[in-house]
Parts: structure tokens; C-alpha cells; sequence
């Protein structure tokens, strides 16, 4: 295994442990879960701000899993093409971005 090899696999974990983390915060958070930088999400724009936490939590600990399970994967000699792992990135951002918007929809207050 090159030294490439060992940074891609660990680049891969990493990033699946910080949406871990994220995860991990909106479950203990009081407050809503903000998704964008810069954007606040208040408790009177919601309906319910644990189910919507809850559901944030859902969606990152997925992604989060994705990206870790593909490092350990690669760790143990499963070899799958960087262009896959890389696609699978691409592929993540939208899906993100979609299932938020489904969790808006479901949790944010009509105007």
C-alpha cells in the first residue's frame, strides 16, 4: 500500500467521522441544526426542532457511514477505482442538499 493509498483511506474516514460528529451534535443540541454557513434556523421557524434534529442527525450519520465504510473497505484491500470514490462524493452533495429539503418541507412552519 503507497503512501497515496494511505492518505485517500484516511481522507475517507475523516470525513465520515466529521459528519459523524455532526451528527452527534444535532442529537445532543437543544437548538436547530443549521445545514448552511451563514444561515440560522430558529426554533419559531419549526415545528418540531427535535424531530428536525433527529432527522438531521439520520441524514449525516448515513453520509457519514458511506464515506468510513468506503475508507475501512480500502484499508482492507477492497479495491474499488478512485474515480468511484470520488463519484460517490459527487453524487452525496446533491442528495444532501435533496433530503434537506425534504426535511424542511416536513419541519418548517407554512408562511
Amino acid at each position: 500500500m503507497s503512501l497515496s493509498d494511505i492518505v485517500f483511506i484516511c481522507a475517507c474516514i475523516v470525513i465520515g467521522l466529521g459528519f459523524i460528529l455532526v451528527a452527534v451534535c444535532a442529537s445532543r443540541s437543544k437548538n436547530p441544526l443549521n445545514f448552511w454557513a451563514g444561515s440560522k434556523v430558529t426554533e419559531k421557524q419549526l415545528t418540531d426542532v427535535k424531530g428536525f434534529n433527529r432527522a438531521n442527525l439520520i441524514m449525516w450519520i448515513v453520509a457519514g457511514s458511506i464515506w468510513v465504510i468506503t475508507g475501512v473497505l480500502l484499508l482492507f484491500g477492497v479495491n474499488f477505482p478512485y474515480w468511484f470514490v470520488l463519484a460517490e462524493g459527487v453524487v452525496l452533495i446533491p442528495v444532501l442538499l435533496i433530503w434537506y429539503s425534504l426535511i424542511k418541507k416536513k419541519y418548517f412552519k407554512s408562511k
